[in-house]
């Protein structure tokens, strides 16, 4: 997988469309794996905010791994996530 690739087109669909959650989860989960993790962490909390009922953000490991206190989730290994993104 390319997540440098990733991280491009989930940062094109971002700027079409700022208040696409999955596309701000998705650019997250590429910065992740290349590991920006702050900037992994703001895109995280703002998919967060544009919808905070999609649980299947607000419920992934690798958002609550961005989202909780450092001691609680190193450690756990596992990347949450829409599909095979």
């Amino acid at each position: 997988v390319h997540w440098s690739v990733a991280r491009e087109h989930f940062a094109s669909a971002i700027k079409a469309d700022p208040n696409l959650a999955e596309s701000h989860f998705n650019l997250a989960l590429a910065l992740d794996k290349l590991d920006l993790r702050s900037e992994a962490t703001t895109h995280f909390k703002k998919a967060a905010e544009l919808a905070p009922g999609n649980s299947a953000i607000t419920q992934s490991s690798a958002y609550r791994s961005h989202t909780t206190s450092p001691s609680s989730s190193y450690g756990t290994g596992g990347y949450g996530g829409m599909g095979g993104y």
